[in-house]
């Protein structure tokens, strides 16, 4: 069974790539792994590629310093990844969340979906959307 909180930080990571991205032909697209790999504090700090990957991919659990590095490069407040953070669950509690959490994945997965066309739709409303990252199709 996955740890809740990589699910969360999965999560979480997918989201924050979806507001960095830039408007495609079929919404808004994800700022690519291989794109943010390249950001000067990722590199700073040796979070490639592959490991940004598996952290989206919940086959590892992420370091503090990578989620800070992570909410920094995608210009996002450092608290967006604050909750997964917290203490880890006790066995009790783990094992009343066991039977819950393929149905919590999925909730999360379609607010992301609600929250990825509110983006899109406030963008385009208020005009945010920067020329850099309009796409060019």
């Amino acid at each position: 069974m996955t740890d809740p909180r990589r699910i969360q930080v999965s999560l979480r990571l997918k989201a924050a790539r979806y507001l960095a991205g830039r408007a495609g032909n079929q919404g808004v697209v994800p700022i690519p792994v291989p794109e943010l790999a390249e950001h000067p504090l990722l590199r700073d700090n040796r979070i490639t590629r592959n490991r940004i990957e598996e952290i989206e991919q919940m086959k590892v659990t992420a370091r503090p310093l990578e989620l800070d590095a992570l909410a920094r490069a995608l210009d996002l407040p450092p608290e967006w990844f604050s909750d997964v953070r917290a203490r880890p669950p006790t066995p009790d509690e783990q094992a009343s969340r066991s039977s819950t959490d393929d149905r919590a994945r999925a909730d999360m997965e379609d607010t992301i979906g609600r929250l990825q066309a509110e983006i899109i739709e406030l963008r385009e409303r208020v005009g945010l959307e920067p020329a850099s990252r309009r796409a060019t199709n």
